[in-house]
């Protein structure tokens, strides 16, 4: 049997020993640490993965929930569009017999119905009296409930269009019970009404001629559709509308200010 001094330095002393022992110790403690800061790793790993896929939900579940609120407003959008270009079309149709009248005549053969041998002239606007021009206007009113859905800009332009029209009607049955109808061009209030949307080097140029009754409405529906062309393209936002239609609103509440001296003074 070799005696342990002897065995002691075979193994190269107890410097190699010890060294060899501490590196042991030390192997064994790092494996351990090492195994253990994986575990941890590994559980907060999970954690994190966990953590993703529910924030990764929610936010799908948000997005979700922000599609359809948007969806659904674009259709209530698009309905309320429907509805305010078909009450542009009622007024049209409603307006034909005045836009006949206008279209085809100039200001000094307006007063021709009053004489014997025109009835073919006056039937063009033989209908029109207060009742005719109440009746058409109230058939569009409800387009009002949709006016949070418009934009404020295609609101006042369809706004416009209308009170446009109304006063036409006011025009001839004014026109007929005095038995002398007005040229509506040179119309003070139709020129208000026309001055918040069409400017007025437009407006005197485009007035000069017969029939330019009908390239003024055309002129209106046309920038009520150039809107209704922005609103569902997406390209106009709400807040852009609010915006860009403070001008035309305060034009449109100085016509309506107007409009209820003229009444209380007749």
């Amino acid at each position: 049997m070799v005696p342990f001094k002897e065995l002691i330095a075979i193994l190269g002393g107890w410097t190699v020993i010890t060294l060899g022992v501490i590196a042991g110790v030390t192997k064994l403690v790092n494996e351990r640490i090492f195994s253990k800061w994986r575990r941890e790793e590994q559980s907060d790993l999970e954690g994190l993965r966990h953590s993703f896929s529910s924030e990764r939900l929610l936010l799908e579940s948000t997005i979700r929930g922000s599609q359809q609120g948007h969806d659904a407003s674009h259709e209530k959008r698009l309905a309320a569009i429907e509805q305010l270009w078909g009450a542009v079309l009622q007024l049209r149709e409603a307006s034909d017999g005045i836009r006949g009248f206008y279209g085809i005549l100039v200001p000094e053969e307006y007063d021709l119905i009053f004489q014997k041998g025109h009835e073919r002239i006056a039937a063009y606007i033989a209908n029109v009296n207060d009742d005719y021009v109440t009746g058409f206007m109230k058939k569009v009113d409800d387009v009002e409930l949709q006016r949070p859905y418009l934009g404020e800009i295609l609101w006042l332009r369809f706004y416009v269009y209308r009170a446009f029209v109304g006063r036409l009607g006011y025009i001839v049955t004014r026109g007929k019970e005095r038995r002398h109808i007005e040229d509506w061009r040179t119309e003070k209030g139709v020129r208000q009404i026309l001055s918040g949307i069409l400017p007025s080097g437009t407006l005197d140029s485009q007035m000069k001629y017969v029939g330019s009754i009908y390239t003024v409405f055309g002129q209106l529906e046309s920038v009520i559709l150039e809107e209704i062309s922005l609103i569902v393209s997406g390209r106009r936002s709400a807040s852009e509308s609010f915006e860009s239609a403070k001008e035309l609103h305060e034009a449109v509440l100085k016509f309506s200010r107007e409009q209820r001296t003229n009444q209380n003074t007749q």
